[in-house]
């Protein structure tokens, strides 16, 4: 039986898997704290929240698992879909099948699971992978001492600690008075514990010192808070435990009445960085030294600001590949970023990017055959209407690293800018399950629930991230938009007031042109004038423009849409937001067959056709043309 949390009155604690002990379920052995399943022929890496519930299912040791236990152990009690369980039960039935029925999960209708190992599989388990109740029946009292000694040897060559970033909150300090200063201090411990929690990063405690049952912290969490005039200043950084050097920081400044936010703003930051480079960094992190850390650090930090700050954030990666040759996803994260750039640069330095970023990920992958991100990054380096390699690229990479959050999310993203909306929604929901602190992946998942018509629950999801992220920039843009073409006038008019003070989305030209649209919207009328306007407001290099295709084709001047659409795919298809064509607002432009002529021009026909797969599009209702046979009509290779 394992040694575990439950004691006979049930679950006693939620799972932390960086303190859960190695455990076998017949032939296969189990590491919670690496997210790893060793198989009789190979190794898979579960998701953390499915280890979660793997770990509390064998814990329960054949015993019947409610549901309600499964959310307060691996939920930590938060309100949670069905889907969201059942997801996982699926996930570790495919797991115990490739095993060759190791285990079963069994439900038990209206209470819950229970997890079975199969019979007989204990006595045929390799001596190293069986339960040490097994090997330690076979033996006499004389040799205990011998098998102690081995066995310790034996768990620490096979199921050694997973390197962790064990971190230290301190208690943040207090400049100057103020009764608000003193309220954020004082849950900002709390709320950043809480997050790395959530996230799989283990915490050491409330401050630096070794404490039992702690261990010694490998970074250190702290800063202070601070009255501003009217306002609140909060710095955050992270600290070297050992050296004090500092390796992030960050300053979060938030009006009075909105304060109590910011500790658990803090907690998505703090956790986001330091859970990705756990994530990232692996064993590795025995390697990494305080100037790798802060070097990568630096490089989330900047992909967080946005794509402009991408000469800076290529400047940090170089540097961080020369400091740490051995990190395979500093080589890959290099060529991600190169590939994702090198589209919009002049033909000659668009060459030397694609050759370096080729040559990184030669290195990524010589270091770690399982490295997804270096085939995230071929996909990435192909042109933007390579649609059928870039996607054999992300399902290359997925079948090696098939729980990586950033293929997922790349390969929804492709299938979205196709048409596939249905398609994708699961693999961006999968992608956040994975990764639920990520700001970008939250703002990836608002577009999904938006382009499937799920807008519901695309504005819970809006209010969930702009309380935790209120600056990120994909966030904001998703909020505005979604009130813009899908909210009432007078929720448009307010989403205009509050996203276009202080740091404005729309420039005034844009902003005149959605006014007017909204102004039309209330009349219930199209005007020339609004149409001319956002026609006006559209850019090629700017990815909004799509949207403006989407505000005239729900306007009804389906001319319009279908002009800008094609100029627009004309003249620069990388900065083309593609996935706006196939949101709700656009549908009166898809039900006209001139729509099939733009979706040609980008690549999209001949892709439908060598796949026989077809849009969602093509199933809406009221549409006046067969897909397939517009498809081969207006295909260049078609053509007479």
């Amino acid at each position: 039986m394992l040694t575990t949390g439950y004691g006979p009155a049930g679950p006693s604690r939620v799972i932390d898997l960086a303190k859960e002990s190695a455990f076998d379920l017949g032939a296969i052995h189990v590491r919670p704290s690496a997210r790893e399943v060793l198989l009789p022929k190979r190794r898979e890496l579960l998701e953390p929240r499915v280890m979660q519930v793997l770990t509390a299912l064998a814990q329960a040791d054949g015993e019947v698992v409610s549901r309600e236990e499964l959310i307060e152990r691996c939920w930590a009690g938060r309100l949670v879909s069905e889907d969201s369980i059942n997801r996982c039960i699926v996930r570790l039935r495919k797991l115990g099948e490739a095993a060759g029925g190791a285990f079963v999960i069994e439900t038990v209708p209206k209470i819950g699971y229970r997890l079975q190992v199969a019979a007989g599989w204990v006595a045929d388990a390799p001596a190293r992978l069986r339960p040490w109740s097994q090997v330690r029946a076979g033996w006499g009292a004389a040799a205990l001492g011998l098998i102690i000694a081995a066995a310790c040897l034996g768990a620490w060559l096979v199921a050694r600690p997973e390197p962790n970033l064990r971190t230290a909150v301190l208690p943040f300090a207090v400049r100057g008075s103020g009764a608000e200063a003193r309220a954020v201090q004082a849950g900002l411990q709390d709320a950043i514990i809480s997050a790395l929690t959530q996230q799989q990063v283990p915490t050491a405690g409330r401050d630096a010192a070794p404490r039992p049952g702690h261990g010694r912290a490998r970074v250190l969490v702290g800063g202070d808070v601070e009255v501003i005039g009217q306002a609140l200043r909060l710095r955050v950084r992270i600290d070297d435990a050992r050296s004090g050097a500092m390796l992030w920081s960050a300053v979060l400044e938030r009006p009075a009445t909105q304060a109590t936010a910011l500790p658990d703003q803090a907690g998505a930051m703090v956790a986001d960085v330091l859970h990705l480079a756990q994530r990232d960094f692996g064993h590795d992190l025995r390697k990494a030294d305080p100037l790798v850390l802060a070097d990568y650090l630096k490089v989330v930090q900047l992909t967080r600001l946005g794509p402009g700050r991408a000469t800076e954030l290529l400047q940090v990666e170089r540097d961080l590949t020369r400091r740490a040759p051995w990190f395979s996803r500093g080589h890959s994260g290099l060529a991600c970023d190169l590939g994702s750039s090198l589209q919009s640069q002049p033909p000659q330095i668009a060459a030397r990017w694609r050759a370096e970023a080729l040559a990184e990920v030669r290195r990524a992958q010589a270091l770690d055959a399982y490295n997804g991100d270096a085939y995230l990054a071929l996909a990435l380096i192909e042109p933007q209407r390579a649609w059928a390699v870039r996607e054999a690229h992300l399902l290359r990479g997925l079948a090696r690293d098939p729980q990586n959050a950033d293929l997922l999310t790349i390969l929804a993203s492709l299938d979205r800018s196709a048409g596939f909306g249905k398609a994708a929604l699961p693999l961006q929901q999968q992608a956040l399950m994975l990764d639920p602190l990520s700001p970008p992946k939250t703002s990836t998942n608002v577009y999904a629930l938006i382009g499937t018509g799920r807008l519901t629950d695309a504005e819970s999801l809006i209010r969930r991230g702009l309380k935790l992220w209120p600056d990120y920039a994909g966030l904001r843009r998703g909020a505005l938009y979604a009130r813009l073409l899908y909210g009432s006038p007078d929720e448009a008019l307010a989403a205009l007031r509050v996203y276009q003070t202080g740091d404005p989305i729309l420039d005034p030209v844009a902003e005149q042109a959605w006014r007017s649209y909204v102004e039309d919207r209330r009349q219930g009328r199209r005007s020339r004038r609004t149409a001319e306007l956002l026609v006006a407001a559209a850019k090629p290099t700017w990815s909004d423009s799509s949207e403006i295709v989407s505000a005239l084709a729900q306007l009804g001047d389906v001319d319009a849409a279908l002009k800008l659409a094609n100029d627009l795919a004309v003249a620069d298809p990388v900065y083309y937001n593609q996935p706006a064509l196939f949101e709700p607002a656009s549908a009166p432009m898809r039900r006209d067959a001139r729509f099939m002529a733009v979706m040609s021009r980008l690549g999209l026909t001949d892709y439908w056709r060598s796949k026989d797969r077809w849009p969602d599009f093509c199933a809406e209702p009221g549409l006046r043309y067969d897909c397939k046979s517009e498809a081969i009509r207006v295909s260049p290779g078609t053509r007479s």
